[in-house]
């Protein structure tokens, strides 16, 4: 919402996809950006939900996912979605993505990704690429500040649910869990964090659960890592003296 709103949109917010579809036949937007995983109804039955209804226009949808894997934008656009942008979002990539579709919809060109293949990063990297998210947010430090607050707020709920879908094997659950904790942490560039996630999300998918625990020990200790970290970017650097 603060990105879109530093950009001067108007945001509303639908927590599930049924929100989504309510919200999309009851009001009129320019544009939806479509969370492919969601509650009750995932992005692309959404977004099939809304063609089917659509009556004298056609809404850009820009689908937003953190899976970035191949043929995941073809299945965006077979689905009715107009454009496809991966989480972790890079505010530039988003921002260009929604001109596009403002300006020339309806496009031709392929719509830019900016896709993030994860992988499990060398040994030694930093718990945070703080120039990288520095730079995803333009310095904003106080949107950043804001941002961590969410995250450190929403994290002990967050690893409930990993927690309780590991222990009740629960494959589908995990997904879930790991998926949504995997997109928060991407947001401040940690790259050990977000493959320990990533680890989870894709056993989940599996429905390998086999070493599910020994991969959820690693994300508990590498989270346990990355709090300090976050927390001192709630703290923006003081103006040099003199």
């Amino acid at each position: 919402m603060r990105l879109m709103e530093k950009q001067g949109h108007q945001v509303a917010v639908a927590n599930t996809g049924r929100e989504a579809v309510e919200a999309a036949l009851a009001a009129h937007f320019d544009i939806i950006l479509m969370d492919v995983q969601m509650p009750e109804m995932n992005g692309f039955q959404a977004t099939a939900e809304i063609r089917a209804r659509e009556v004298d226009r056609h809404v850009p949808i820009v689908a937003m996912t953190a899976h970035a894997m191949k043929g995941d934008r073809e299945r965006c656009l077979e689905a009715g979605m107009d454009g496809y942008v991966s989480k972790p979002i890079q505010p530039q990539v988003l921002y260009e993505e929604i001109d596009r579709l403002l300006s020339e919809f309806p496009a031709t060109e392929e719509p830019s990704s900016g896709e993030l293949v994860a992988a499990p990063p060398p040994a030694g990297v930093p718990m945070i690429d703080l120039d990288d998210v520095m730079e995803r947010f333009d310095g904003d430090e106080q949107l950043i500040c804001e941002l961590v607050d969410l995250f450190l707020g929403d994290l002990p709920y967050r690893m409930t649910e990993v927690r309780d879908a590991v222990s009740t094997r629960d494959a589908a659950a995990l997904q879930r869990a790991a998926h949504t904790i995997k997109g928060a942490i991407g947001i401040f560039s940690a790259p050990t964090a977000y493959a320990a996630a990533l680890v989870l999300e894709r056993a989940g998918k599996d429905e390998e659960l086999a070493d599910a625990s020994a991969a959820l020990g690693v994300l508990e200790r590498e989270i346990e890592q990355l709090v300090p970290a976050l927390r001192i970017l709630q703290k923006p650097a003081a103006p040099a003296a003199g």
